[in-house]
């Protein structure tokens, strides 16, 4: 809970239970389910999205499988409802408050970088300096940043703070629908 300007916020969680799938061997007993969490949900903009996903042991008492666990989630549930949703919000809305790049730079860099790693931070920094896109300027990361930043105003370079992406209206519809 958060107090926010005389009213009191609170983040909004839901888990889905996808079903039980054969994680290990062949008996169908091991429990998947997804978490959606959202901070700010009253407001589209400054939102904070984050999707997590947990496959349990037979006796539901400690997850085997967890947290960035989609691939494996995919795996079991392709094609199914409500997994296909919130697979589209995850790889659209996750952690979408903490992105190292502007859209732009972002889209540079999944254009030459199918598969986006954290440890590529040094290839991506030097594949955005060829196409001029390292630093840009405040007035196309101003946007994108907290409205309390010390940056605001100034020149952003890749990386160097975390930035928000907004979430498009068709996915905020669907977030709150799942939510409900």
């Amino acid at each position: 809970m958060e107090y926010c300007g005389g009213s009191v916020v609170t983040p909004k969680r839901k888990t889905f239970i996808l079903g039980k799938v054969a994680f290990r061997g062949n008996r169908r007993e091991n429990l998947c389910t997804v978490t959606l969490d959202v901070q700010h949900p009253e407001r589209l903009t400054g939102a904070s999205i984050a999707l997590t996903g947990d496959i349990w042991n037979k006796l539901h008492t400690d997850i085997i499988c967890g947290g960035q666990c989609d691939d494996e989630l995919d795996k079991f549930f392709k094609g199914s409802e409500p997994w296909e949703t919130l697979h589209g919000i995850w790889h659209r809305c996750h952690l979408n408050n903490m992105k190292a790049g502007t859209p732009k730079q972002q889209a540079a860099l999944v254009a030459h970088f199918p598969i986006m790693r954290g440890d590529d931070y040094e290839k991506h920094c030097a594949y955005l300096e060829t196409l001029g896109l390292l630093t840009v300027p405040a007035s196309e990361a101003d946007l994108f940043r907290p409205a309390n930043s010390s940056h605001i105003g100034q020149a952003f370079t890749y990386g160097r703070e975390w930035l928000t992406h907004p979430v498009s209206v068709e996915d905020w519809h669907t977030i709150t629908e799942l939510l409900a």
